[in-house]
């Protein structure tokens, strides 16, 4: 039995519908019942929980073999909740943590939420239990927060961060669900890359070639993105973090490099961001616009 937590965000509920297409007994730790609908009609198992809850915890864990560590993006909190996790899944006789990571969690950094990731990584990896991280580069799916900007203005604003080899989310999803279903992968860290770096230019140019309209970058500074999340409504907190990591971009290293693994483990190419935007048009898709 696999139990994915973080089972509705964007790698959790891709990897849950992977896992039902797989046949392979799952489990969905999930904090709502009409949650809970949605991933039964899967074919995947739903259990109503909590982080906080170690008893709940302890029933969701119960008879499971295999874990996806995934929650909230967040710091202290976020280290508080896993390493509960951790603690009680010690206690059931699980066999197997896969984690997700972040890119970077490997290098020298002042980013608090990368370092926040490194703390479990280290409670994982001194735990006795067999264990796997994954280090997924930026998301794509992150870029869906400006597609309204992009849709009525033909602009979207972010802090240059030179060029990332941004990964979707679809693939972090089917690689944790290749390595929560096969073997071989015991005490290995998978940095999780795209097929090919982009600047903000780049990826500008791509909106602008799959939407067949103009689309411009604007640049702004770190700390006005960090405003404009706070303004957004995140907790000061996950803001500075993501400015942080941000600014992590800006150093290079492993945020530039572009990795074989998911061609690796899949035996195939990355998803590009132009199939992402493909993929996500109707997002993008200027006011009263008619999208094929």
């Amino acid at each position: 039995m696999i139990l994915v937590t973080g089972s509705t965000g964007n790698v959790g509920s891709n990897l849950v519908r992977d896992l039902a297409k797989s046949g392979v007994p799952a489990r969905a730790l999930v904090h709502e019942a009409e949650k809970s609908r949605q991933i039964q009609r899967l074919g995947v198992e739903a259990f109503v929980g909590s982080f906080e809850d170690e008893v709940s915890l302890r029933d969701a864990l119960d008879g499971v073999e295999r874990l996806f560590l995934l929650s909230p993006a967040g710091v202290e909190v976020m280290v508080e909740q896993q390493l509960r996790v951790l603690s009680v899944a010690k206690e059931t006789g699980l066999q197997h943590v896969v984690k997700q990571s972040s890119v970077g969690a490997d290098e020298g950094t002042d980013a608090s939420i990368i370092l926040a990731h490194r703390r479990i990584e280290e409670e994982i990896e001194a735990s006795g239990m067999a264990w796997t991280h994954l280090r997924p580069n930026w998301l794509m799916q992150n870029e869906l927060g400006q597609a309204a900007s992009v849709a009525r203005d033909g602009v979207f604003y972010a802090p240059d961060v030179t060029q990332v080899s941004m990964i979707d989310a679809r693939d972090v999803a089917a690689v944790a669900a290749h390595v929560l279903t096969t073997s071989g992968h015991e005490g290995r860290a998978y940095l999780l890359t795209g097929p090919e770096t982009l600047s903000y230019e780049d990826v500008a140019a791509v909106y602008s070639r799959v939407l067949g309209r103009s689309v411009s970058w604007e640049e702004v500074t770190l700390e006005d993105a960090r405003q404009s999340m706070l303004d957004a409504g995140l907790p000061d907190e996950l803001a500075s973090g993501f400015a942080e990591i941000m600014a992590r971009y800006r150093d290079g290293g492993a945020t530039h490099d572009i990795s074989p693994a998911v061609r690796q483990l899949l035996g195939r190419e990355p998803l590009s961001f132009e199939q992402f935007v493909r993929d996500h048009e109707d997002a993008y898709a200027a006011a009263g616009a008619a999208v094929d």
